[in-house]
């Protein structure tokens, strides 16, 4: 067989045949991490109470579901800090 036609049939064959399945790999959910001194935030949704379950309450409303589509988190800072 001609080396020229050897080269055309295995390339051929090449692009005939379907590429490699490669696993996917997991994705990671996005981070609402919220900063607050501790304090009863008022909702707009009439709501009084923590911080994060204002911002879920607002992302559930937008049309997010914590847990499938992000994740939330809660830091509280002292508000009393650098205070003689």
């Amino acid at each position: 067989m001609n080396p020229r036609r050897l080269v055309l049939l295995l390339a051929a064959i090449a692009c005939w045949l379907p590429p490699p399945a490669w696993p996917q790999q997991p994705t990671r959910l996005p981070m609402v991490a919220i900063l607050s001194d501790g304090g009863p935030t008022a909702c707009g949704s009439g709501n009084t109470g923590e911080a994060v379950a204002c911002m879920v309450d607002g992302l559930r409303a937008l049309g997010h579901v914590a847990g499938p589509t992000f994740r939330a988190s809660k830091s509280s800072i002292d508000p009393n800090f650098g205070c003689g």
